[in-house]
């Protein structure tokens, strides 16, 4: 599944590949006579962005940056694998579950946003104090994966500073990947540990304004 997109000179497309089935195996709550299938999709993006810049955050352009400037385009590739997990009937095997899979149509569609990205489920959880919201937040923020850098460390949106929030969810038929954040200084969400974290790594000083009305 490909999907391409265009603005202000900045084009991205993005390529999926087949969900894939890495294994079967009996996970500690499992539900009685299921076991646990883990989905993998190789997902890779294709970015071009012109040399220079004639947008900001806060203002458009009549005009293009390659069309109608005639800036040159510098080209990024990004391929990353998306992990979900679903539940499948405990007296399939691993060849039969994957005969299933290979036969639908499928997905794994990715949810970003500045919140935590709650099922109905989860909801269900909060409301009878089976977990919290800040539990399930420090399970879905954002961080830097091993190897890199800053491994470990929290992701915060480039442009507004907000930490985000990610999951994959398996879905059958093909699924635009959808993007909930905003650039509101306001909307946002933080449990008091990724709070405490930024706090540390930012230094009070910076982020005690930035969490005012959080």
């Amino acid at each position: 599944m490909n999907t391409s997109s265009s603005n202000n000179g900045i084009t991205k497309t993005v390529t999926k590949g087949q969900v894939t089935l890495e294994r079967v195996y009996q996970g500690q709550y499992q539900k009685e006579g299921s076991q646990t299938a883990e989905l993998k999709q190789t997902v890779t993006t294709n970015s071009s962005y012109p040399s220079k810049s004639v947008t900001n955050s806060l203002s458009d352009n009549l005009f293009d940056a390659v069309k109608d400037f005639g800036y040159e385009t510098k080209d990024y590739a990004n391929t990353s694998t998306r992990v979900a997990w679903i539940d499948v009937p405990s007296n399939l095997d691993l060849e039969q579950v994957r005969a299933k899979l290979s036969s639908t149509k499928t997905s794994l569609k990715q949810i970003m946003s500045n919140h935590p990205i709650l099922s109905d489920s989860q909801e269900y959880a909060i409301a009878n104090e089976i977990t919290t919201k800040g539990e399930i937040a420090n399970r879905q923020v954002l961080r830097f994966p091993e190897g890199s850098e800053n491994a470990g460390g929290l992701i915060l949106d480039r442009e507004s500073g907000k930490p985000i929030y990610r999951v994959n969810t398996f879905r059958v038929g093909e699924h635009e990947d959808e993007d909930l954040r905003d650039l509101d200084p306001e909307n946002f969400y933080v449990s008091d540990e990724i709070k405490n974290e930024m706090l540390q790594d930012q230094g009070e000083d910076v982020t005690q304004g930035f969490f005012k009305s959080n």
